[in-house]
């Protein structure tokens, strides 16, 4: 076997095993975060927690004022096209690439830490969540947009124990099993309810929104659960840079393709006027500062701790519900707001700390290594 042969097979070795310790290193990082984490590292981020909490409120509150407030829809991915071409910016403020492997995409060559087509696996998981977002709004109520998104909790639990090894107690799973029962019975009110009192309002197909919603919540956690991994291990930047590229991209074509029609109808109307626009700004703003600072928030916190966060949304969406227009919602729905406030202060208080304990991983570096291994053996024999 020549040297030049013998080096490629070690250079696929290496790479191989790095990227498997890549893995099961976080997955031990991860498992100790709850356990080194300082009280004071603690309060910032259940603080920007609430931010973040506040921006998903102002999002999906923008969105139900053009659709409620204003007769405004059928254009969702027209929304979201100004927000992705701002995060697509995050690409030319980025420190550029020193050290590791550099990839190259396509066409624009912008160079890369990881393959250019993971970042559309990610883009594609991070548009479907908001346009189903988008959907269920004009279909159901805020209130029960918001509350259904408490499911995003139970998706978070499953990919954080399924990829980076994490374990959770009993008392974890009572928490999540309120928030679970708080998010059904918001659904048995809306399927029950076809035009209602208070927060049901005049929402056309209520049933078929809640199911969006609730999609978009299990979507939200997996989506959450790999920004976690991506935003500390590979680049903050270049993570929101190339969601932004892909998600302008494919959020402009759906647009032309099927949104154009609805959204020239309504300027030619003069329905769609400076007011519209003001609020597609104050959506675009919040979407905006809510990717940048979820971010931030998993550079030094998980996603666990962000999904439950995001629960308190609930609280300011009512709230906005009733100020805005004067929605007050059923008793059904404010009770389910009750299991699911009640479910996550049993999980982050009574679980905090403890969340997680340290756990190998399923099978060793060593065992992964087997498929080279042979292909090693099969060329030395030659």
């Amino acid at each position: 076997m020549t040297d030049p042969e013998s080096q490629r097979l070690e250079s696929q070795k290496q790479t191989h095993y790095s990227a498997t310790l890549l893995f099961d290193d976080y997955a031990a990082e991860t498992n100790n975060t709850f356990q080194s984490r300082s009280k004071g590292k603690t309060a910032v981020a259940i603080c920007v927690g609430q931010l973040i909490a506040l921006m998903a409120a102002s999002i999906n509150a923008a969105s139900f004022t053009l659709e409620y407030g204003m007769k405004a829809s059928g254009f969702p991915m027209f929304l979201m096209l100004p927000s992705y071409i701002i995060l697509a910016m995050h690409l030319s403020i980025r420190p550029a690439i020193t050290d590791g492997e550099v990839h190259k995409m396509p066409i624009i060559a912008i160079e890369l830490r990881r393959p250019w087509w993971h970042y559309i696996c990610l883009s594609v998981l991070d548009i479907l969540p908001n346009y189903l977002t988008l959907i269920s709004l004009n279909h159901t109520s805020l209130a029960s947009t918001m509350i259904l998104g408490s499911l995003s909790v139970p998706s978070t639990m499953a990919v954080c124990g399924l990829i980076l090894g994490k374990r959770f107690r009993k008392v974890h799973y009572v928490g999540v099993a309120l928030c679970l029962i708080g998010g059904l019975l918001t659904l048995w009110t809306d399927g029950n309810q076809q035009s209602g009192t208070g927060d049901v309002t005049d929402a056309p197909h209520p049933y078929f929104g809640d199911i969006c919603a609730t999609l978009a919540a299990i979507l939200y956690g997996v989506a959450d659960s790999v920004g976690e991994f991506w935003t500390k291990r590979v680049d903050r930047k270049e993570y929101l840079g190339m969601i932004g590229l892909h998600g302008a991209i494919f959020s402009f074509s759906a647009f032309l393709a099927a949104e154009r029609h609805a959204l020239f109808s309504l300027i030619g109307m003069g329905t769609f006027g400076l007011k519209a626009f003001g609020i597609v700004f104050w959506y675009t703003l919040s979407l905006v500062s809510f990717y940048v600072l979820v971010s931030l928030f998993l550079e030094f916190s998980d996603a666990t701790l962000l999904t439950l966060s995001l629960q308190s949304s609930n609280l300011w969406a009512i709230l906005f519900s009733i100020a805005a227009f004067h929605l007050v919602p059923p008793i059904p729905v404010c009770f389910a707001g009750i299991l699911i406030a009640a479910g996550v202060t049993i999980y982050e208080i009574l679980g905090n700390g403890n969340e997680v304990q340290p756990q190998a991983p399923s099978s060793p570096p060593s065992a992964n290594l087997s498929l080279f291994d042979e292909s090693t053996e099969s060329v030395e024999t030659e």
